[in-house]
């Protein structure tokens, strides 16, 4: 698989909740393995780069201070629990940089990091539709199993607006998965004429008053739903971060797989550990 990037100067950042998940789900009672193979297949692809991965920090609860329904459906499975600490381990005897925001989530430190570092270009490795807010052309997208590659154009496609308003999209729109409530009995073309035309949830609440009286009244009866939904929405860029960088070390590496009875190819375990050679 050819490498992504035709320059040395890109970083990977990898929403490690997400990957971690996809390895659990996929993998089962070999989730590690699983796991390995998915990193493997990363640090081919993306030959010489930098590794950041993202975790997670208190930010649902902090979230759920705001709107105590957010991700109210959610429920920590012990496998994927499990699962999570042992891959930890394993990245921690990699060349790899690992980022916490300690008050945020996952897309939160990402989007901290961003803000801090500010690479000449990322690909941040997500199937989560809210790190398409960070997206701008021709410096960073997201890689996606189900989409591939997104990029501006993506997002336009998909959604009808440009990445910067997801976060206004989502606060009219919902997202089911989220536990955010969508401003019901609207039609969604407009709610989404709306949102294209408004660069704020102020501009979209004045805009909502020309609206025929049912709509206008609709959307102007959720005006604190619909603003705590942006608030919810929208990532966090200034919260302070946890930045750690790790050195491989292939004794340490070797003996947390034999616990899991996984064992690698020599070239495996040196790709997996510092990244394979173009």
């Amino acid at each position: 698989m050819k490498p992504l990037f035709k320059s040395k100067e890109g970083t990977i950042i990898l929403d490690f909740s997400n990957v971690v998940f996809r390895a659990s789900a996929v993998g089962g009672d070999y989730y590690v393995s699983r796991f390995c193979d998915m990193m493997i297949n990363y640090r081919k692809r993306f030959a010489f780069h930098k590794f950041v991965f993202a975790i997670e920090g208190r930010g649902t609860e902090q979230k759920r201070r705001i709107f105590s329904g957010y991700k109210a459906g959610r429920s920590y499975d012990p496998n994927v629990v499990e699962c999570r600490k042992a891959c930890l381990s394993l990245l921690k005897c990699t060349k790899c940089h690992i980022v916490k925001a300690p008050k945020g989530e996952a897309d939160d430190a990402i989007s901290c990091y961003l803000a801090i570092e500010q690479p000449k270009s990322a690909v941040i490795v997500s199937e989560d539709k809210d790190l398409w807010q960070l997206i701008k052309p021709g410096k960073y997208s997201v890689l996606s199993k189900r989409r591939g590659t997104v990029t501006p154009e993506t997002v336009k496609s998909v959604m009808g607006i440009p990445p910067s308003k997801v976060p206004l999209h989502k606060a009219v729109f919902g997202d089911s998965s989220d536990g955010i409530p969508r401003v019901p009995r609207v039609p969604s073309k407009q709610l989404l004429k709306l949102v294209q035309d408004s660069s704020s949830v102020k501009e979209l609440l004045d805009k909502a008053t020309e609206l025929k009286e049912t709509s206008r009244e609709r959307v102007l009866g959720c005006k604190t739903q619909i603003e705590m939904s942006f608030r919810l929405a929208t990532l966090c860029s200034d919260l302070s971060l946890i930045h750690r960088e790790f050195e491989p070390s292939r004794k340490k590496l070797e003996a947390r797989l034999k616990r899991h009875e996984v064992v690698l190819p020599k070239r495996d375990l040196e790709t997996f550990m510092r990244g394979a050679r173009l």
